[in-house]
């Protein structure tokens, strides 16, 4: 029992790690969201799992921006800022509640950055966040022992890496 209570939290941040993959290596933006909103559900049951809160409630609160922003951008129309910045204060105020220690902040920071930049930025610049975002967020999952979401991180930088050079090859041609 207690070798599937290690594994089962593994497995999920295993999903989510090849859904948020997939997402980085997408060009239109609404399918970007799709994709990152099936993987931020998968982190949400991973942390969770392992017993990370503050973390987990963090992922939720992004598949909910996720859908919303995915929602608006397949409509071809821009999510207000009124909404951008309830999403700002739900992630700061739930973090800051839910945390326990100052290593709960790097999921707060990395997702407040998320949260801003794909509010409006073009797929371009996300790459850039995502590549950033990783680096962080590969921190803290050194720190909390998610180590299949650390390879994920690890795999988010090594492909949004790829992303931009490719997106910026063929924007060349």
């Amino acid at each position: 029992m207690v070798i599937f209570l290690n594994v089962l939290p593994q497995i999920f941040g295993a999903f989510a790690l090849i859904t948020w993959l997939s997402s980085v290596q997408l060009k239109k933006k609404s399918d970007i969201f799709f994709l990152q909103l099936l993987a931020n559900l998968f982190y949400a049951i991973q942390y969770f799992l392992l017993g990370l809160t503050s973390t987990g409630i963090l992922n939720l609160v992004s598949a909910s921006r996720c859908y919303i922003f995915g929602y608006n951008a397949k409509r071809n129309k821009q999510t207000p800022l009124y909404i951008l910045l309830v999403f700002l204060f739900a992630v700061l105020v739930l973090a800051l509640i839910f945390s326990k220690s100052y290593l709960d902040l790097m999921p707060m920071i990395a997702t407040l950055l998320y949260t801003i930049f794909t509010w409006k930025s073009s797929t371009s610049s996300l790459r850039y966040v995502y590549v950033c975002c990783g680096i962080l967020f590969g921190f803290y999952n050194i720190a909390v022992g998610a180590y299949v979401a650390l390879l994920g991180n690890l795999g988010e930088v090594i492909s949004g890496t790829v992303s931009i050079i490719r997106f910026r090859k063929e924007g060349n041609k």
